[in-house]
Parts: C-alpha cells; structure tokens; sequence
C-alpha cells in the first residue's frame, strides 16, 4: 500500500510541475480572520483544585489572520493562502510561537483532479476537523485545552487529528460523489535536517469519500488510511465516519484504530460522536469522545454540550460545559469539569 501511495503521489508531483509557463491572472487577496476567546474555568477531583484561566485565546481553535485569494491559467483553476496564527496563550520563550505560520499553501484544479501543495489541512485531517461539531471550541477532538488544565487529560481524543502539514496532495474528479484523495506529508516536522530528531515522520495518506444527497438527507461517508515509519518500524492509522444532516439537524461518527509498532508496541482506539441542532439564531450540540489505549489499559473519555448564539454569521457568543474522566491503570485517576464562555468575531 505504502508503495502504490509513493509512487502515485510522485506522479501527481511530476504532472503539476510539467504545466508549462503562462500568463495568469491572479485576483487582489481577501484579508480575513477571526478573534476567538473564552473565559475557561477547571474543577478537578483529583487534587480539589480549582483553577480560572482569565480571558484566554482557545488553543484548538486559536485566533488567526490570514490572506487568501484565486489565480487561473487556461482551464486551470487556483488558489492560495498565507495564514498566521496569534496566540496569546502561548508561551513565548517555547518553539510553538504566539505568532507563527499556519498555512501557506497554493492549490490547482484541472479536469484530472484538484493539487494542493504547501503547509495546509491534509484531505483526511480536513475531513475530521468537519467532522467535529465543537471543532472552534475547548471542547474540540484536539483536545490541547482540556490537556494543558486538567491533570492527566491528554490531546487526540475521539479523532487522531494532526492539524495543518507540509504537505501535498491529489483529489480526483467527483464520479457521482464519489473521491480518492492522496497525500504525503512530513508531521509538521521543524527542521530540514533530515539527521535531526525535529525532521518528523513522512506520512503517506488515503482517503475515500462518498457525498450524496438522498431526498432531505445529506449523507457524507468516509475512510482514510494513514501509515508512517518511525523507529524502523511501521505505524498505521485507520479511519472510518459519517455524517448526516437532516434540515438542522446534524448527527456525526467516527471510529478509528492507531497501532504503533515501536519499540512498545501500542493499539488505541477512539471513537466520535456528536449531534447539532439550529434553531433560528440558537446553536446546541453534544459530543462524545473515547479514546481507549488497549495496551497500556488506560481510557480517556470526554461529554461535552454546548449552546451558541449566532448575532450574526460573523460574531457570536457560546456557552460549553465538558467533563473529563481520566482511567489510567498505573496513573492518574481524575474527573474534572471545564465551562468555558466565549466570543467569535470573523471578518
């Protein structure tokens, strides 16, 4: 599998390359961003501590500015984009930087297919980010939030999800709404020296797609394969999820297998579930989230509900209440509770 995913990937390298010089016209880039802050409150039982983040950035979802745009040449149609993350909630003297680069990415689509190339969501990384309904929340599948406050929590929970990569990727044309998409990419690795521990692990990802609007259903199914090596050894990520709208209704699931055959060989499983309903300006959802490391015997789960109200498309303010249990055999033993109240201004 591995082999048939570098090879095609390559392809997909050489045909992008072969486009031959032309005169483009290239549209003026949008500026957009969005500001997205919460006041975060802990309760944990472990220690009896409690804890008030104050007015904080939210870390899975953070604040950002970014420019886009659309370029054409011929029957080629393109875009790009240069995003940076502002995050005041980072720290400043660490290498995840308050300001740094998000996305910097230039996409192509041809009648062959669509080409993306550069530091941006994989398609299966997109796929999850879509799948989580509290995805601009604490309670998101990054789970950074929740990690960096509550005594054992870890990140990763109901999706394996590994944000924006340097990457590149192919999309086939839509055959009834099915798509295969392809891509490499290099775990957000920060240095270029392949000798260095920072290099990061080269992926190779599959993802297969099926889009159909059945009456007043819209059906979204998917499955995505992910392998790396690491250690001289082979890891894989299989993936598999749907989602369902029904008018305002929208219900979600994932379920996925990691097995890391390192020096101690893992298997965690986790799954996702999560239910939106719209009510004029009003926005309720729950999730769901479990993520099981077989060997280590040590479960993670997380229920979150949340309430938000849209002003407008482009401001609003939400309410999100989570618990978090903490099972871990020869570890910590924690249940904790996080509210959160925050405010999203896009323009």
């Amino acid at each position: 599998m591995e082999r048939i995913m570098k090879k095609i990937v390559s392809a997909a390298a050489v045909c992008v390359v072969a486009i031959p010089t032309m005169a483009a016209s290239i549209e003026m880039p949008t500026i957009y961003g969005k500001i997205n802050k919460a006041a975060i409150y802990t309760d944990q039982d472990s220690t009896g501590r409690t804890s008030f983040s104050g007015f904080a950035d939210v870390d899975s979802s953070e604040t950002r500015l970014g420019v886009k745009g659309k370029w054409d040449v011929e029957n080629i149609q393109g875009t790009y984009v240069i995003e940076m993350g502002l995050n005041s909630s980072k720290d400043s003297n660490g290498t995840d930087y308050r300001i740094r680069m998000r996305q910097a990415a230039v996409g192509a689509k041809t009648s062959i297919g669509t080409f993306k190339a550069g530091q941006t969501y994989t398609p299966m990384d997109y796929v999850m980010l879509k799948t989580d309904v509290l995805s601009s929340t604490v309670a998101s599948i990054t789970g950074s939030d929740a990690s960096a406050r509550i005594d054992g929590a870890v990140s990763r929970l109901g999706m394996r999800y590994r944000t924006r990569t340097d990457m590149m990727s192919y999309e086939t044309p839509s055959l009834g709404g099915l798509t295969f998409s392809l891509s490499t990419d290099r775990d957000n690795g920060m240095n270029n020296d392949s000798t260095d521990a920072d290099y990061g692990p080269t992926h190779y990802t599959g993802l297969v797609k099926f889009d159909r609007q059945m009456g007043k259903v819209d059906m979204n199914l998917f499955a995505g394969y992910d392998t790396w090596a690491e250690d001289g050894e082979d890891n894989t990520y299989t993936l598999a999820g749907a989602k369902f709208g029904f008018g305002n209704f929208q219900l979600n699931a994932a379920y996925s297998i990691e097995e890391n055959d390192a020096a101690t060989k893992t298997e965690i499983n986790r799954t996702y579930a999560g239910a939106q309903y719209t009510m004029n300006k009003n926005v309720f959802a729950v999730t769901y989230q479990l993520r099981d490391e077989k060997d280590a015997g040590n479960e993670y789960t997380q229920i979150a509900a949340h309430y938000r109200y849209m002003f407008t498309k482009k401001f609003d303010m939400s309410l999100t209440v989570l618990t978090y249990d903490v099972d871990e055999t020869a570890g910590t033993q924690n249940e904790a509770t996080m509210a959160a109240a925050g405010i999203q201004l896009k323009f």
